[in-house]
């Protein structure tokens, strides 16, 4: 529907005929005659006063408008004739008589009573003065958690349902753990092995080793001498006999088998190779063997489940897609009502040309003000009603993707289930058990070659058999030999040093680092075996409880959610103006939409440091914890005020003295009524039937946003409605408090300019029946939301505040403003 969303202040209007300055964001107008005017006040004449009577001034000023006004004066009569007789002079003055009774009757109906005409306020030291600013948010649980695994399985316990309450570190539930064990012991296998070869390369090269390269160097020393002289010296013999001591040490090691590290390396080899292989053929069993009737069973109960929560929740938001259309359309007809009114108002104060009518009352101008305030209204009703509707139907579209998604993932999961393992799944184990068995043969393979054989033992022989038959050679070598046994020789030479230098210090690290790793896939299958347990961080309620038993989870799928309500807090938005004026630990008021007439009260806990922006709108977030049991962080704060406002002793007011007991804690005790019953502590009796007690007054008034009506409206089994999480809370901090002073309301102090200087005044009814009005200076102290702490100046207690004047003879309001 197009409707207008906004209200467009009439054009052609200066602002003193306005009743308020309204700003708008649209230019469409609102109704079809666009010369509807805001009303305003009368003009007074120069000879008359805002009442339209001619004073005795006559100068039509304010000062005056409460003067008596001058009754017309009667015409004078012409002479009677002169009658002869009697009876002529008796009719005569009766006629006189008469004539001047009902001049008299009708000076009396002209006249206008003088009595004051006007609404006042009592000066008051019962009426606290407040400072405080507010915000608003959401009530917020202590721990709102989704508990899940941190890796896929199986479930096979779950061990709470829906409302059950937990405690921190309790098991909930437990997933299958068979590949979890397998995988640690594929891990613990490749450590082994990094271990081995690790010492491997810190150890060095042993003795033997030693020995062995030092034969090579002397080996190849000889031969590059016999290859150069071509000689058959001494020397030369001892080169070619070193060479077959070599060979012969070389023989002898292949014969007594490979050294332990290296035997122990090629074991832990085979075990991980088996671990493997076991954990294939576990695969390939589990996949030729298909889905069991279970699983088939809880695939089903999961789709079922899906689909009767899309049918559930999209028909709920439906609904409230409905509602929301309902409301807003009852909205439109609102404003349209208000609209309606707001015309017939503003055509009963004109006349033709739009302008308002002379001696319009105060109350028709009164009656036209509140009807344009309840045309705005009405106007925020609709549009805060159309924004609604709008959010259910994004959420129903965004909420009907994410269940039909759910659904089609479960009916996919079904249908796998009821299908059984396909081809490519049964091939793709297969693969990989027959990957496992050659891994398992070739660590197999490795340890055999760790064990001496026949032809190991007669390759070394071979190799024996050479050096002897070089030692017999014996005989000088062309260049190209030569140049060969030299290269030979520094081969020999660098093999040597390499092992007299000892370890390399990168080989180590590289292994260090290679063994590293093998230690955190140790600890990590050691944690994923661990956590196939599933504990509870929090103490808390089960309040979302979605899986059975059998169902396949991934390491996101949620499968508990915790809510901890032990303590509530509310997280609020203060700009960047207000922020400073805050500190942790101040109390605070809360009141809650769905918890009406009751105020709860808590205090700041955290002000961050860091600001947000929106909207260009610069702000800070607060945390308020709210109290839980009898605290209550607000009267604390201010207890002595409290006390104060609470206990009474203002003259005039009602109810018997205060009997035993204090208020612990600054609360008034359970049951404790102002103006009667068990009275408060300190309370002095009341001046007659008409007084009021500060408490009631408290109780209308509210302090700094805290309503104490709830205090003293407790049901009779001290049941209360507690706050829940996602209720909407105001927030009220509450910045100074002052109870027991002097106060005025803030729109009683006036200002104006004496000598030079602004001076603060209050106009002082003196007396009702003349009207007669003085201004009396004060001197002010603490300024507050509503009321003005007075601290010097011609004022007590019960006298009368001018707060407006009536230009008719209506009824004069006095009182105390709640």
């Amino acid at each position: 529907m197009n409707e207008p969303k906004d209200i467009i202040s009439a054009e052609g209007h200066s602002e003193a005929d306005k009743p308020g300055k309204l700003e708008t964001t649209s230019s469409k107008p609102l109704t079809e005659n666009p010369q509807i005017k805001i009303p305003g006040k009368v003009a007074a004449s120069d000879n008359q006063s805002a009442t339209g009577l001619t004073t005795e001034a006559g100068d039509g000023s304010a000062n005056t408008a409460l003067r008596r006004p001058i009754a017309p004066r009667p015409r004078p009569k012409a002479p009677a004739r002169r009658r002869g007789g009697i009876w002529g002079w008796i009719m005569i003055g009766v006629l006189a008589v008469a004539a001047g009774v009902g001049v008299f009757f009708y000076i009396r109906s002209t006249q206008t009573s003088t009595t004051f005409q006007g609404q006042t306020t009592t000066v008051s030291s019962r009426l606290p003065v407040t400072v405080s600013i507010s915000s608003s948010g959401q009530i917020q649980a202590n721990a709102d958690l989704a508990l899940t695994f941190s890796s896929n399985g199986t479930l096979t316990k779950l061990n709470k349902k829906l409302g059950d309450n937990v405690t921190a570190g309790e098991v909930v539930a437990e997933i299958d753990d068979v590949d979890l064990q397998s995988s640690l012991k594929s891990a613990q296998a490749s450590y082994d092995q990094q271990l081995g070869s690790y010492k491997k390369t810190i150890e060095g090269a042993t003795q033997k080793e030693m020995e062995q390269a030092q034969a090579s160097y002397d080996q190849s020393q000889a031969n590059l001498t016999t290859t150069i002289k071509g000689t058959f010296t001494a020397e030369e013999v001892t080169s070619a006999q070193a060479a077959v001591n070599s060979a012969a040490a070389a023989l002898n090691e292949k014969r007594s088998g490979g050294k332990p590290y290296d035997i122990a390396s090629a074991k832990a080899g085979i075990s991980s190779a088996e671990a493997q292989l076991a954990s294939a053929q576990a695969t390939l069993a589990k996949t030729l063997a298909g889905s069991d009737n279970a699983a088939i069973v809880s695939a089903q109960a999961t789709y079922d489940q899906a689909v009767a929560s899309y049918d559930k929740t999209v028909s709920s938001l439906k609904l409230n897609v409905t509602n929301a259309q309902v409301a807003r359309d009852q909205a439109l007809n609102s404003l349209k009502n208000a609209q309606d009114s707001y015309q017939a108002t503003y055509k009963d104060n004109r006349d033709a040309s739009g302008k308002l009518k002379d001696n319009l009352a105060q109350s028709a101008i009164d009656k036209e003000t509140s009807a344009y305030r309840s045309l705005q209204d009405a106007q925020g009703s609709y549009n805060k009603a159309d924004a609604a509707l709008n959010d259910s139907k994004i959420q129903l579209e965004a909420q009907t993707r994410s269940l039909k998604s759910q659904v089609d993932n479960a009916k996919a999961q079904l249908d796998k289930a009821k299908q059984g393992p396909t081809q490519a799944d049964v091939a793709s184990a297969q693969s990989s058990v027959a990957s496992a068995q050659s891994s398992l043969e070739n660590a197999k393979k490795t340890l055999a070659a760790l064990t001496p054989t026949s032809a190991d033992i007669a390759a070394a022989e071979s190799s024996l058999a050479s050096a002897q038959a070089n030692l017999a050679k014996l005989r000088g070598g062309t260049t190209e030999e030569v140049a060969s046994s030299e290269a030979s020789l520094r081969s020999a030479q660098a093999t040597l040093d390499d092992l007299k230098r000892g370890p390399n210090p990168n080989d180590i690290a590289i292994a260090k680092a290679q063994l590293d790793v093998a230690q955190i896939n140790v600890d990590k299958a050691k944690t994923n075996l661990t956590n196939a347990v599933l504990k509870s961080p929090v103490s808390g309620t089960i309040v979302q409880a979605p899986l059975t038993v059998g169902q396949i989870v991934a390491s996101a799928t949620t499968i508990y959610q915790v809510v901890d309500l032990s303590t509530l807090h509310v997280d609020v938005n203060v700009s960047e103006t207000d922020t400073s004026k805050l500190k942790e630990g101040m109390g605070v008021a809360v009141n809650l939409d769905g918890i009406p007439n009751r105020s709860f009260s808590g205090k700041v806990t955290f002000i961050s440091s860091k600001s947000t922006v929106s909207n260009n709108v610069t702000s800070y977030l607060t945390t308020v914890m709210l109290d839980s049991g009898s605290a209550n962080s607000l009267f604390a704060a201010y207890q002595g005020e409290f006390n104060k406002l609470l206990q009474g002793g203002g003259a005039g007011q009602l109810g018997a003295t205060g009997g035993t007991g204090g208020f612990p804690g600054g609360a008034p005790p359970a049951g404790a009524i102002p103006g009667g019953g068990a009275g408060f502590p300190g309370g002095a009796a009341g001046g007659g039937t008409g007084g009021i007690s500060s408490a009631q007054i408290a109780a209308a008034t509210g302090i700094c946003g805290y309503s104490l009506s709830s205090l003293f409206n407790q049901s009779s089994t001290g049941q209360q409605a507690t706050p829940k999480v996602g209720m909407t809370a105001s927030v009220t901090f509450c910045l100074n408090l002052k109870a027991g002073v002097l106060s005025v309301p803030n729109r009683a102090i006036k200002t104006k300019t004496e000598n030079g200087q602004r001076v603060s005044y209050v106009e002082v009814l003196v007396d009702k029946a003349t009207s007669k009005i003085e201004q009396r200076p004060i001197t002010s102290g603490l300024a507050g939301d509503n009321y003005t702490e007075i601290t010097g100046g011609n004022l007590k207690e019960g006298d009368l505040l001018v707060l407006s004047t009536t230009p008719t003879n209506r009824g004069t309001s006095t009182g105390l403003p709640f």
